[in-house]
């Protein structure tokens, strides 16, 4: 490897060397399942990647955007279910190891919907994955705007 590489040439670096990670799970069940791709296959890739040319990223900042809890009929009448729905900011800083002065601010937004109290830990989550796959443009499979959304008509009344 080149000697003075700067920041942006190692983040280069990092995105050809991982390029791709296909979908490796599948997320719900029936009709509303999808595929998607694990965090540990995000993180594992990105960083060996961010080891082989001298960058880490690292989490510097969560704020908790909004709070709510969603309250639906049990099928015992008598009873509620209640969903935890979480939305947080994830600031994510890539940080030159040789040059730690030099670094880049990624955010990200995470959704974390859960019937206990794991939600803000599933919204970090995703918002962790999801600033490594922007900041390193790593593909995961189809592209979501290739299919037309299904038409979704409004009831009169």
């Amino acid at each position: 490897m080149e000697e003075n590489l700067n920041l942006y040439k190692k983040i280069q670096l990092v995105s050809m060397e991982v390029m791709n990670i296909e979908k490796d799970m599948t997320v719900g069940s029936g009709n509303y399942s999808y595929k998607a791709v694990s965090d540990n296959q995000v993180t594992l890739s990105v960083k060996r990647a961010e080891q082989k040319f001298g960058l880490i990223s690292i989490p510097i900042k969560q704020e908790l955007i909004n709070s709510e809890v969603i309250k639906t009929q049990a099928k015992d009448k008598d009873k509620e279910n209640l969903t935890f729905v979480e939305n947080i900011k994830m600031t994510v800083r890539i940080i030159d190891i040789d040059n730690p002065e030099s670094f880049i601010d990624i955010e990200s937004f995470g959704k974390g919907v859960d019937s206990s109290d794991k939600g803000f830990g599933k919204a970090s989550t995703y918002a962790r994955k999801y600033a490594l796959l922007n900041a390193y443009k790593i593909a995961t499979g189809e592209d979501p705007d290739s299919e037309k959304s299904p038409k979704i008509e409004s009831k009169s009344e």
